[in-house]
């Protein structure tokens, strides 16, 4: 088990140097809603950098405030856009509706359960789908009464749920206070436990681990794998044949499948 933190630009100007002794990784918000700059958290690129500076492991995620299945892929859109030349280890939709904006734009979430829950499901397989690993933030009542929990399984579960001695559910990470104090951080923070494995995090974009072309009769195939700290392997595979446009999205990075002679 390992101990953590979540922050925002709310947590102002980070003296990480400070932070990271405290903490063993982060998690970072990275912007809330739709793919607009002017809703990437401002303090997002800062706080990323330096966790790299510092080799400290961490996440991030973004703030939905998704109404319909288009604004669940912007808002993916919007997650990759802000980590194209950074490592987090995963990413996280934050689903909940703190100022109200859903109900206020007709989506009660108590007789929404669907349509959230399809939020969630297209934000993390698009962040998949990119070569990153995905998860969904919701508080208690949120994973009993709103979202369909079964609909969600093959992504990660991080628990909001604060004044109790251990996780209500089974989770991978638990933000278990608002209340916390940690060096560096002026006033309160989020506070987490995290029961996955860390890396450390060496900074810059997240490069596949092998890339290779392989031919076969008459196509060329270009395949890109990376390996996680657990062990397991997650492998994007592109026929120069069967693309319109011959490059493979990776992580971030094209990977250019070359012309057959």
């Amino acid at each position: 088990m390992y101990s953590g933190i979540d922050v925002s630009n709310f947590n102002g100007n980070i003296d990480w140097d400070r932070t990271a002794n405290d903490i063993d990784f982060a998690v970072i918000r990275i912007g809330w809603g739709s793919d607009y700059e002017n809703q990437d958290d401002p303090e997002a690129e800062r706080n990323m950098q330096e966790c790299e500076r510092l080799s400290k492991p961490y996440q991030v995620y973004l703030y939905s405030y998704a109404l319909n299945e288009e604004d669940a892929r912007s808002e993916a859109a919007h997650a990759l856009r802000m980590i194209k030349n950074h490592s987090p280890q995963r990413v996280w939709i934050d689903m909940e509706d703190g100022d109200g904006y859903k109900e206020r734009h007709g989506v009660n979430p108590y007789e929404s359960r669907q349509l959230l829950t399809d939020v969630c499901r297209i934000f993390c397989s698009e962040v998949e789908s990119a070569g990153y690993k995905a998860g969904v933030y919701a508080n208690k009542n949120y994973w009993d009464n709103v979202l369909f929990r079964d609909q969600l399984t093959d992504y990660s579960v991080w628990l909001a749920h604060w004044n109790i001695d251990k996780p209500s559910m089974d989770c991978l990470m638990w933000q278990y206070t608002s209340d916390g104090s940690v060096s560096g951080i002026k006033g309160r923070v989020d506070m987490d436990y995290y029961y996955g494995e860390l890396e450390n995090t060496q900074g810059g974009n997240t490069q596949p681990e092998r890339e290779y072309v392989v031919e076969s009769g008459d196509s060329l195939w270009a395949i890109a794998e990376r390996f996680y700290g657990d062990g397991s392997k997650y492998t994007v595979i592109a026929s120069r044949n069967n693309i319109e446009n011959p490059e493979l999205i990776y992580a971030g990075h094209r990977l250019i499948i070359p012309d057959i002679d």
